[in-house]
């Protein structure tokens, strides 16, 4: 098993996991309509803590992975979405288990 499967494996068994827990205060915003840019903000969150916005696309396989600076986010992060075909995606944040979703759709 390389380290990007291992990745996955963990972000998918994270994002399983959490569905039963408490949702993640998060805000993910699309800058503008169909635009492939993000706006994450959230609570601050411990320096141990890491964020992860994964982008996953309509299949629910992840087609981007970003890691996110703990303490930029609660400030808010903008994230440009470069190189994704038009389509449908899920913008997902994650962190220590805890998970926030948006379904996001960006055309060219």
């Amino acid at each position: 098993m390389n380290l990007w499967s291992l990745m996955v494996f963990i972000q998918q068994t994270m994002g399983a996991i959490a569905i039963n827990s408490n949702s993640l205060p998060c805000r993910i915003i699309q800058e503008q309509q169909y635009s492939g840019r993000l706006f994450v903000q959230m609570e601050a969150v411990g320096a141990e803590e890491n964020p992860v916005l994964t982008i996953l696309d309509n299949h629910h396989s992840p087609v981007r992975m970003i890691p996110i600076a703990p303490n930029s986010i609660s400030a808010g992060q903008l994230v440009c979405l470069t190189g994704l075909s038009a389509g449908e995606y899920i913008a997902r944040v994650t962190v220590a288990g805890r998970v926030a979703e948006k379904n996001i759709e960006i055309r060219q």
